[in-house]
């Protein structure tokens, strides 16, 4: 079965070359001119929702990427880049991982272009496993096992944390701190004093002002609002 790929670009080269390596690894990819699409590229990106995304970037395009702040859908995106100066921009953009980002430098070529998909295949297979993989929480009395795709958020609840899952809740005599900097390499973000979020269990992130951001989590139609403190990691 192919990856659910997109090529946005205005370079017909670029598309046929990227289609050429993706025959070689033997797995489809779609293209899709960025010209043709216009405005409406990014939000027809995010209604197909392609796990894999080469896309043929520019500085002023850094404002496109802000559909992908307030959504569960991640995918991989490989910017292909006239230089290097825009890479710190991507990466302070992406700093709360809305996508995983990898960067490729023009001219492009068949050597360079399948080092690129062969990273992906490699982080592909690592968050599958990852998924697959459960985390171990010791709590009072006993051990759990919880997927990390159960789990929705931790918080505070009296003198326990609450670990909050699709089918039932947790209490752990463990520290916010504590969990927070466990899970940190993993997805999992700190949004106030009381609330540590799984963030691909966010639907959205809203911004009411510059003082208030409101995150909804998924499925569960809850509401947390950012603490001050951690304004800055969602603006």
């Amino acid at each position: 079965m192919g990856i659910n790929s997109v090529c946005i670009s205005d370079c017909n080269k670029t598309n046929n070359l990227i289609r050429d390596c993706f025959k070689y690894e033997e797995k489809g990819i779609t293209d899709i001119n960025y010209n043709q699409y216009k405005k409406d590229t990014f939000k027809k990106i995010k209604r197909k929702k392609p796990e894999l995304i080469f896309l043929d970037f520019d500085e002023i395009m850094i404002d496109k990427l802000d559909i992908f702040r307030d959504s569960s859908y991640k995918p991989y995106i490989v910017f292909i880049l006239d230089n290097k100066k825009v890479i710190h921009k991507i990466i302070k953009f992406n700093r709360l991982n809305y996508f995983t980002a990898d960067c490729i430098l023009k001219p492009l070529n068949e050597k360079k272009l399948i080092k690129t998909i062969e990273r992906f295949f490699n982080y592909h297979k690592k968050s599958k496993n990852q998924n697959n993989k459960k985390i171990k929480f010791n709590l009072n009395n006993e051990i759990v096992y919880l997927y990390k795709s159960d789990i929705f958020y931790i918080t505070t609840c009296e003198k326990y944390r609450m670990i909050n899952t699709k089918k039932d809740n947790y209490y752990s005599n463990k520290s916010l701190k504590y969990y927070e900097k466990k899970f940190k390499d993993i997805g999992f973000e700190r949004i106030n004093r009381y609330y540590l979020i799984n963030m691909n269990k966010v639907q959205k992130i809203k911004k009411i002002n510059y003082r208030k951001i409101i995150i909804y989590v998924e499925d569960i139609y809850k509401k947390i609002r950012v603490g001050r403190k951690y304004l800055k990691k969602f603006k």
